[in-house]
């Protein structure tokens, strides 16, 4: 191939991940996930090792936003394998430089373990078999390619682990060291510590401790990695915190944010239905909450969304318990109580 053909391929990959990157930036992640499957079909296909490691991490660190986990455990899987063989990387680009190789690999290796155990605690539930396994090895990962920064992603999962353990005392001493970690740069997580302690304190009932919570939440939206992403995600916790104390107005000011086009943004959209159906529940319109939720419900059973599920269902339950709909309560109660243990 000459150089000219080959200079054209890489300007075209660039363009691509430009593309792709304003498209993640920006929380169209359906858009974004188009334009990163047509990268790694390109970069394979012209034997360009790199590009093709970056957008198969595109595909699976959006997975989980896009309600996807089967798709970021494959992906998640394929990227621990090119990283951790030398030969199967070699496969893609014959004429890898071990440098790039090397870069790769403390670049993306933590990351992949993260996503998988991301995607095994979505499918399988946080105390299922696998994902203390999967927080582990991320670790030990973290520590052999010297990115020891990206372990307080692990320790994270500490905070889900005890929530799903019914020890939410536990759950909540580890959303408070989130809030008190690094807090500086990509791996400042304040956000994700305030988000997980509002949201335990709001499923205790504590509205109180709850909106004492909510200006770290809002604060720390604006440094997060992402903060268009958790801009919408604070907006929507926290305007169903807002309607549950009697003052839908409180946080409007400090939430604003536009949304992407529907189907875009799968998991805004969820806690998005997820507020409003608390809102309409609070106006005694349940048959309009109980169609919503129902609907998710069913959506996240085809996606094998175990965790989002078994938060929707919980509050269709609720609708149905305020609706006084005992028999269809103890019907859908059942098949949780079932899949849960």
């Amino acid at each position: 191939m000459s150089d000219q053909a080959e200079r054209d391929i890489d300007e075209q990959l660039r363009e691509l991940d430009e593309k792709e990157t304003e498209f993640t930036r920006l929380c169209q992640l359906e858009s974004a996930n188009r334009v990163a499957s047509e990268i790694r079909r390109l970069a394979r296909a012209e034997r360009r090792f790199i590009p093709y490691v970056q957008a198969t991490f595109t595909i699976m660190n959006n997975a989980a936003d896009r309600l996807d986990p089967q798709a970021g455990r494959e992906a998640s899987i394929e990227i621990i394998g090119l990283l951790e063989s030398n030969e199967l990387a070699r496969a893609i680009e014959p004429d890898l430089s071990e440098q790039e190789y090397e870069w790769a690999v403390h670049w993306y290796s933590s990351c992949g373990y993260d996503n998988l155990a991301k995607a095994t605690a979505e499918i399988s539930g946080h105390n299922s078999e696998g994902i203390h396994a999967c927080v582990s090895e991320g670790i030990e990962v973290c520590r052999r390619t010297g990115k020891t920064q990206c372990i307080t992603c692990f320790r994270e999962y500490a905070t889900e682990v005890h929530r799903a353990a019914d020890d939410p005392d536990m759950a909540l001493h580890y959303a408070r060291m989130g809030i008190a970690g690094v807090n500086r740069g990509p791996h400042d997580r304040r956000w994700a510590g305030a988000r997980d302690l509002m949201e335990i304190l709001l499923a205790r009932g504590e509205l109180a401790a709850a909106v004492d919570s909510a200006s770290a939440v809002i604060e720390f939206a604006d440094i997060w990695h992402s903060p268009i992403r958790a801009r919408l995600i604070t907006k929507a916790r926290i305007t169903e915190l807002a309607h549950l104390i009697g003052e839908p107005q409180r946080w409007e000011d400090q939430c604003r944010q536009e949304a992407p086009q529907p189907g875009e943004f799968l998991a805004y959209e969820l806690c998005s239905d997820h507020t409003q159906a608390t809102i309409e529940c609070l106006a005694g319109d349940y048959a309009s909450a109980i169609k919503r939720l129902s609907r998710w419900d069913q959506q996240l059973t085809r996606r094998q969304c175990f965790e989002q599920w078994s938060e929707t269902r919980l509050r269709l339950l609720a609708a149905h318990r305020m609706a006084g709909n005992q028999r269809e309560f103890e019907r859908l109660a059942d098949q949780l109580q079932s899949k849960s243990q």
